[in-house]
C-alpha cells in the first residue's frame, strides 16, 4: 500500500515502480499507472474570442470629452453592452449641461464647489473638441 503524494490518498493495489523517464510513480499489479485527479491539468475554459475596435467604431461626445459606441457597432457587437450617443446625451446630457471630471464625482454640490476652488478648475463653459485623435480641451 501506497500514498500518493498529489491527492494525499491511499493507494492499494499500487507500489512505487520508477518510470521510463526515471522518476517513482505509483503503479499497479495490472500494469496501470496511477491516474491521480489532483494531477491532471484542468481543461482551460475559452471565453469570447477578442473584439478589436477602431476609431471608427466609437462617436467622441463633445460635452463630456468621452468616446461612446456607436450604434452600427452595438448592433454588430450586441455583448459590448453600453450606450450609443443618443441614448448618453439623453441620460448624461438632457439640459446639454457640459460636464467636466469633477461633474462624474460622486459628492455634494457644495463639495464640487470647494474642488473647484482648491483646483483652480471653474465650470466649463465652452464644449470639447477633437483635433485629429488627440483631445485638445
Amino acid at each position: 500500500m501506497a500514498k500518493c503524494p498529489v491527492c494525499k490518498q491511499e493507494q492499494y493495489g499500487y507500489e512505487w515502480t520508477t518510470t521510463k523517464s526515471g522518476k517513482k510513480w505509483l503503479k499497479n499489479s495490472e500494469g496501470t499507472w496511477h491516474n491521480c485527479p489532483a494531477n491532471q491539468k484542468q481543461e482551460v475554459k475559452k471565453g469570447e474570442p477578442y473584439t478589436k475596435l477602431v476609431t471608427s467604431d466609437f462617436e467622441f461626445c463633445d460635452m463630456c470629452d468621452t468616446f461612446i459606441f456607436k450604434k452600427e457597432t452595438l448592433k454588430k457587437y450586441p455583448k459590448l453592452g453600453g450606450k450609443n450617443m443618443e441614448e448618453h446625451k439623453k441620460m448624461f446630457h438632457p439640459n446639454d449641461e457640459i460636464l467636466d471630471d469633477i461633474d462624474f464625482m460622486v459628492i455634494s454640490e457644495k463639495e464640487r464647489d470647494k474642488i473647484r476652488q482648491e483646483m483652480n478648475q471653474p465650470k466649463r463653459k465652452e464644449k470639447y473638441y477633437l483635433l485629429g485623435k488627440r483631445l485638445i480641451a
